[in-house]
């Protein structure tokens, strides 16, 4: 068995072999170069066909996989007309193939359109697309690429339940293949943005990714996916060498250089850290150390709770940042930009040009992250997994943790949820997620808690997150029904506050036993001063039939049927009476 990074996430259970490959030239890549009939123009995107040079262009993808690759076991691609057609010109013998919703291609909405055509209808698109993050950037209609990568997960998480050891081709769109790159290699957004803008009209001709698990040199399988190749089949003739596929991950010092690329724009006044201070003294206090004991089995009759998960998982969100101390100041969210505000270099101007991705700490964010570690190497000890957010706060957070011997890798679920920096706060309470609902950021949650389970059970596990995903946590963890869910965000005196921790625990807080679930948590302010708070035992809910009716009886029904409606129906259905 293969070494793998220890702090890695990595897909298990993959095929031994994964192409993917995209299709080639299209009907709609002629509409950017010279103007179509109109029958054409008129077409829906996914019914596109492939052109003549098209065909040819996967006629050779499929020389080359049938040369050097060989036969697969299983065949998918996207259900858009040009994917089928490429697959089909690949003519590779026996396929049988099976279409796929999710590795459709990542809907651009309005400006899916024409670029000179969507400029002038929507001329505001092109300043909100410059001044919001790339990566999470949605023009209306469209999908972002963090939604996109969300449903490429769920792809490769099914064939990797059932296709494990097998070969496996996948024929997608272009855009799509960087997704899969961004998931199999663990590249980090900024990487993935810049590759993004490097790519060149070449990546539409078919081009091939190949992912394997058998080493290139002595044909020993490994546990994972470890190295990949990039195949042009119109250029057969330059080597296209192996890449050992290498997890990026950080040390406390790596994360603090990342950080400091990005100069710091907003910090505290010398008045504001002495009136933090005056606010914070904590004392050290060793009173509430755990105690490691023999693991036990705890069963609950209707749970369906995560399985196999750490012993100890911390959660934290990261500490004051430039935009949480401009929010401060200002009484108004950070990232609105008004129309017409002459653009002088105040701190607010320069930070509103500044994707909030990049957001440095303050110097007292910096000071609460300390604290929090404090709290982590007195009351926790050694820590087996660390996982941060990719957004520079979160990085700077973790490594003034100050966590002894820590290996940080960074995790696109856990990130933050996006908002548009030219949009006005809405009255009254926000979605905590931005322009994310809190529904679509539990689904990615979700899928890195299952990662957690699958990796870390056992283990004591640190993440560094944001507010949002902090509650996210609580929503998923403490499985809280959405009117409870919508209070504790609502409630001023329980707030998740900048360097706050979430710590839960399966180790029973008086007798150390452990248990089945994550069955304890508490909330920590890590400046405050005196006693720890208490543990409190995680009660979540289920209801008997009558409990039911109780709950639905709180709301009020304003419409309903006629007793003449009610008698008709009873009439027609005698067995429903």
């Amino acid at each position: 068995m293969d070494a793998v990074h220890k702090n890695s996430l990595v897909y298990d259970h993959m095929p031994v072999d994964l192409v993917i490959v995209g299709h080639g030239e299209n009907e709609g890549s002629i509409l950017h170069r010279r103007s179509p009939p109109a029958p054409v123009a008129d077409r829906q995107r996914s019914e596109f066909r492939l052109t003549q040079k098209g065909r040819l262009q996967a006629k050779a993808a499929g020389d080359f996989i049938k040369s050097e690759i060989g036969p697969f076991d299983f065949h998918f691609c996207s259900e858009y007309v040009r994917t089928m057609e490429s697959a089909a010109s690949l003519e590779l013998p026996n396929a049988c193939w099976t279409t796929d919703f999710y590795i459709r291609e990542r809907d651009f909405g309005i400006v899916g359109m024409d670029k000179e055509e969507t400029d002038r209808l929507y001329p505001e698109e092109e300043r909100r697309r410059a001044i919001n993050d790339f990566f999470f950037y949605q023009a209306p209609g469209a999908e972002s690429v963090a939604n996109t990568v969300v449903r490429v997960d769920q792809f490769l998480q099914k064939i990797a339940y059932r296709c494990s050891g097998m070969r496996v081709i996948v024929v997608c769109h272009p855009g799509l293949t960087y997704t899969f790159r961004l998931l199999l290699e663990r590249t980090m957004s900024p990487e993935f943005e810049e590759e993004w803008n490097k790519r060149t009209d070449t990546v539409s001709t078919c081009n091939i990714l190949h992912y394997s698990r058998r080493d290139p040199d002595t044909g020993v399988i490994h546990t994972h996916l470890k190295w990949m190749r990039s195949v042009d089949p119109l250029k057969v003739r330059t080597p296209h060498p192996w890449q050992e596929i290498i997890p990026t991950s950080f040390t406390n010092s790596e994360l603090r250089e990342l950080a400091d690329k990005t100069p710091l724009l907003v910090d505290n006044s010398t008045e504001e850290i002495e009136d933090f201070w005056r606010l914070y003294q904590k004392p050290t206090t060793n009173s509430d150390r755990v105690i490691d004991m023999p693991p036990a089995v705890y069963i609950e009759k209707n749970s369906l709770e995560y399985e196999n998960m750490p012993v100890d998982l911390i959660i934290i969100r990261h500490g004051e940042s430039e935009g949480n101390l401009l929010k401060l100041r200002n009484g108004r969210s950070r990232d609105h930009i008004d129309e017409g505000t002459p653009r002088s270099p105040t701190p607010n101007t320069l930070l509103a040009d500044r994707p909030s991705s990049d957001y440095r700490l303050t110097q007292k964010g910096r000071i609460q992250s300390q604290h929090a570690g404090n709290y982590i190497k007195t009351h926790v000890g050694t820590v087996d997994f660390h996982f941060c957010s990719e957004y520079l706060r979160t990085l700077e957070t973790a490594a003034e943790l100050g966590l002894p011997d820590a290996c940080w890798t960074t995790d696109f679920f856990i990130r933050s949820g996006f908002r548009d920096k030219t949009r006005a706060p809405p009255e009254g309470p926000q979605d905590l997620t931005g322009d994310e609902s809190i529904g679509h950021a539990c689904l990615r949650v979700d899928k890195f808690i299952r990662k957690l389970a699958n990796r870390c059970g056992g283990m004591r596990v640190v993440v560094v997150c944001h507010h949002g995903i902090s509650y996210t946590f609580r929503l998923l963890l403490e499985r809280t029904m959405r009117p409870e869910f919508v209070a504790e965000v609502k409630n001023a005196s329980n707030p998740i506050g900048n360097g706050y921790i979430l710590h839960y625990t399966r180790r029973h807080p008086e007798t150390g036993v452990i248990h089945r679930h994550l069955n304890w948590m508490r909330s920590i302010d890590p400046m405050e001063q005196g006693d720890l708070p208490p543990w409190e035992p995680i009660m979540r809910p289920t209801f008997s039939n009558d409990q039911l009716r109780q709950r639905v009886e709180l709301t009020r029904q304003l419409v309903d049927n006629t007793p003449e409606e009610v008698e008709r129906y009873v009439v027609e259905h005698p067995n429903s009476s």
